[in-house]
């Protein structure tokens, strides 16, 4: 089981899950994803879906997402949107990522992708049985209403004028 971080690309993760496929700028990606593993969607420190890697990672050069390239590429299936994204305070997996990895743990396993200590995997899986997700047909919306919410707290960031 792998966290894949978005940072606060809410864009990015949707664009990943609607095209099923995980994207990074890094060669290194193909040795931190594997087929077969779970991974995780993380954006704006929670997380939000999960999935399972299909493919090897591959060197494509079609463009998905607006920002970058990402060519180093792994398809996914499987997957699933939770009701409610879960912050990692709240399922108690942040305690154990702390006294673990120590204060600066999403540097080691969010951002790289690496290996989740035993035990938070064990609560993720826990927490994720007991979640509820949501039906696909009913992910676009959710994911619309969302991107809205990210774009007007930027642009009010940014001290632009609001939008709809």
């Amino acid at each position: 089981m792998k966290l894949l971080s978005f940072g606060k690309k809410f864009e990015n993760m949707y664009l990943s899950i609607d095209k099923n496929t995980l994207g990074s700028e890094f060669s290194t990606f193909s040795e931190k994803i594997k087929i077969g593993e779970q991974v995780i969607f993380v954006c704006a420190s929670q997380m939000w879906g999960v999935a399972k890697v299909s493919s090897e990672v591959v060197y494509e050069k079609d463009p998905i997402w607006k920002d970058k390239l990402y060519p180093y590429r792994a398809r996914i299936d499987g997957v699933k949107i939770f009701q409610t994204p879960i912050s990692f305070v709240s399922c108690g997996a942040d305690k154990i990522f702390r006294d673990t990895l120590g204060k600066q743990w999403a540097y080691k396993i969010l951002f790289t992708p690496g290996e989740l200590p035993q035990e938070a995997m064990k609560l993720l899986e826990v927490t994720f049985k007991n979640s509820k997700f949501l039906e696909m047909a009913e992910y676009e919306r959710y994911f619309s209403n969302h991107l809205l919410e990210f774009e007007k707290a930027k642009r009010k960031r940014l001290g632009l004028k609001e939008i709809g």
